[in-house]
């Protein structure tokens, strides 16, 4: 997939279908960078996840920094709920925001030309 084509991914989508792997982290990450989300806020978003679970974090006024980030941020939240009406899985949704988190990071650190961890 071209950079381009990952901006117009449906990523809530994608997460409804339990597609969280591969071009769904991706192209998460790469819509997060366009909006200048920091990676950490991503990180301490999971951390509320793991800790409060998914419905806590949607109810957070300001999921992320701008109300762009917190719009799309809970959209995905929203679509990562068990579509069986169970409890959700918030590990998984946090493990998947980290690992969204780690993708942005490498992207930003790519393009500043730094490559320390």
């Amino acid at each position: 997939m071209e950079q381009h084509e990952f901006l117009q991914v449906d990523v809530g989508s994608r997460l409804s279908a339990e597609d969280t792997g591969g071009d769904t982290l991706v192209a998460a990450a790469h819509q997060l960078d366009q909006l200048d989300t920091i990676p950490r806020s991503v990180v301490f978003l999971a951390e509320v996840v793991r800790a409060g679970g998914i419905e806590r974090a949607i109810g957070l006024p300001e999921p992320l920094p701008t109300d762009a980030q917190a719009t799309l941020i809970k959209d995905w939240l929203r679509s990562l709920r068990r579509s069986d009406g169970e409890t959700a899985d918030d590990d998984r949704a946090a493990a998947w925001l980290n690992a969204v988190a780690d993708i942005l990071d490498l992207r930003r650190r790519t393009r500043e030309g730094t490559n320390e961890l």
